[in-house]
């Protein structure tokens, strides 16, 4: 698309919602800023999401050492 095309359509559907913007894909300055935001804060919860589960997985592992190490000492004959 042309650049003085979207622009065109910029200047003429700014009275648009962001939602309505969005389905028409013709997006205003400020409406860019506000995806970008959001697309940022999206990652940066994806990656405290992402170390949340790693620490749940390696707890899990310690206890499942710890409970294979008292299993083995307890019940060996």
């Amino acid at each position: 698309m042309r650049l003085d095309v979207a622009h065109e359509l910029v200047r003429e559907n700014a009275d648009m919602n962001l939602t309505e913007q969005i389905k028409a894909f013709v997006f205003s300055h400020g409406s860019m800023v506000v995806i970008a935001i959001i697309g940022v804060m999206a990652l940066i919860l994806a990656v405290k999401i992402a170390h949340v589960i790693m620490r749940m997985m390696f707890a899990l592992l310690g206890l499942a050492a710890i409970g294979t190490a008292v299993w083995w000492f307890f019940l060996r004959q």
